[in-house]
């Protein structure tokens, strides 16, 4: 029983542990030597995350500072050559120099917030999905040049969210843009309903057995010339986390790929 107490006790203190309070540390006052030391190991642990985790926020800070001036530069130069008497066939390489700055900017914009302690940013106004939803299915349409696909989205409900809008732009342009560039013929559905976002395409899939896989290879091909998948799953997969959303992908080799987003431990207003 004398040592059955503290022992409890320590057990307790574990268990209350925040995981988005990095500062928090288990008290070491105990008789028992043992019991001190397993608490002063712990503690030590958690000094050791708590600083990985300030370096990792540091670096994710001065990055996306970096990236500023020549995104910046550059899009002012595409302002500059979409004013001037280009010929026709100019118009589509500097549209895809436009899509490649925005989607930059969507980098940059999410790599400061995730920087961010958790704890420290104000309240986001809320916003309306089902309205922005039709914005960021027609801002990817360009990605369907060319190629007998269509988007049909289907939107069965209001939703609001009290987040950034530009992580869910983030969040969602990334599943759309997946989609878009996986499918080569028929229909990408999007589809919000019962607060889950479903980006449903008919294209090539996967095995389920083999998701996970997948979508670790996507993360380590990430710095592959010609493609941002892995990147852009990354920034999906650390939204979800830091907004407790939960992201699925379910595939079979003949319907193609479906990824949801659930929304519902966010929600402001859903009916």
């Amino acid at each position: 029983m004398r040592l059955h107490r503290p022992v409890q006790a320590l057990a307790l203190g574990m268990k209350q542990l925040d995981p988005e309070n990095l500062s928090q540390r288990l008290p070491v006052q105990y008789d028992q030597e043992e019991l001190k030391d397993i608490a002063c190991g712990i503690n030590a642990h958690l000094e050791r995350v708590e600083q990985f985790m300030a370096r990792e926020r540091a670096l994710l800070d001065q990055a996306s500072h970096e990236f500023r001036t020549p995104i910046a530069v550059i899009s002012g130069a595409l302002d500059v050559l979409a004013r001037q008497a280009l010929p026709a066939c100019a118009a589509p390489p500097i549209q895809r120099m436009r899509a490649t700055v925005d989607n930059l900017t969507e980098i940059m914009v999410a790599l400061l917030y995730l920087s961010r302690e958790p704890m420290s940013s104000a309240p986001d106004d809320p916003v309306e999905l089902d309205r922005l939803l039709p914005d960021l299915v027609k801002d990817h349409q360009h990605l369907l040049d060319g190629k007998p696909v269509q988007f049909s989205v289907h939107i069965h409900q209001t939703l609001c969210l009290q987040v950034p809008e530009a992580m869910l732009r983030i969040a969602i342009g990334n599943l759309l843009r997946n989609a878009a560039e996986n499918t080569y013929d028929g229909t990408i559905t999007v589809r919000l309903k019962d607060g889950v976002l479903s980006v449903t395409d008919s294209g090539e899939g996967f095995d389920t057995a083999q998701a996970s896989l997948h979508y670790l290879s996507l993360l380590r091909n990430s710095t592959r010339a010609g493609t941002g998948k892995g990147l852009g799953l990354f920034l999906v997969r650390r939204i979800c986390e830091r907004f407790r959303w939960t992201l699925t992908l379910e595939s079979m080799p003949t319907p193609g790929t479906r990824a949801e987003l659930d929304f519902r431990t966010r929600l402001v207003q859903y009916r």
